[in-house]
Formats: C-alpha cells, structure tokens, sequence
C-alpha cells in the first residue's frame, strides 16, 4: 500500500490551506488505496484541537477529520515542535511515497 503524508504549516485562524489539505487527504484515504498520515506543525495543530468553532472552514474542519479518523488515517500533531516532534515527523518523510506540505 502506498504511503502518503501531509504536513500542514498554515495557521487555520489565517489560511484555508488547513481545510484544502484535509479534504484532499479525505479524498485519498476514502479510497484505501493509501496509508494517509497527516503532521499538523505549529499553529497549524489547533485544527486537532477542541474548539475548531472559531477556526476559519471550522465545518469543513471537523467533518474532513472525522472522515480520515473513520478512515484510519494517522493525525499527528507537533504543536510546539520539541525534538521528539521533529524525530516522528523525519520518519514519517523517510517512510512516504508521496509528501505534500500545505
């Protein structure tokens, strides 16, 4: 099975990247033809955190991460990018096919 990982850096106060690179990932992982992991760094970790109703597409948020949660995606979550963040993020580069950075 293919390996895909998403690493999200937009702030989701700011940017739809977040919500574009949740709905691709929803996309491919649906389909269970890829191993889907996605790394929230940053900022970019309050999309895991509980209160996405302030967050800009906060719908779209909420429903994207219950679909890959459904779908068995890994969500990984380096908010304040400490050395075992960087250590879980490296591997998880080195073990994908395809890597995309939103």
């Amino acid at each position: 099975m293919r390996r895909v990982l998403f690493i999200v850096t937009s702030d989701p106060r700011e940017s739809a990247r977040p919500a574009e690179a949740l709905r691709t990932a929803a996309g491919i992982a649906v389909w269970k033809e890829a191993e889907v992991t996605m790394c929230f760094c940053g900022a970019a970790a309050r999309v895991l955190s509980e209160n996405v109703g302030t967050l800009r597409e906060s719908e779209s948020l909420e429903r994207h991460v219950e679909i890959l949660r459904e779908a068995g995606a890994r969500l990984l979550c380096a908010e304040k990018a400490n050395e075992a963040d960087y250590r879980k993020i490296t591997d998880e580069i080195f073990r994908a096919e395809s890597v995309g950075v939103w």
